[in-house]
């Protein structure tokens, strides 16, 4: 394989590497936001529950 096929190989590679990389990193944040929210609450019914309140979502 020439140089110049070697090369445009290895940046395809390298593009799609990032684009996943990406993929990855949006997945992440949306779990995290997920697990903020889903924090968030759990401490307010926590919360209400030793209050004696209503528990509700």
């Amino acid at each position: 394989m020439s140089k110049l096929l070697r090369d445009e190989q290895n940046r395809k590679e390298a593009e799609i590497a990032a684009e996943s990389r990406r993929h990855y990193e949006e997945r992440v944040e949306r779990d995290q936001a997920e697990a903020r929210e889903w924090h968030d609450q759990m401490m307010l019914i926590i919360a209400s529950m030793q209050r004696g309140g209503p528990q509700t979502l």
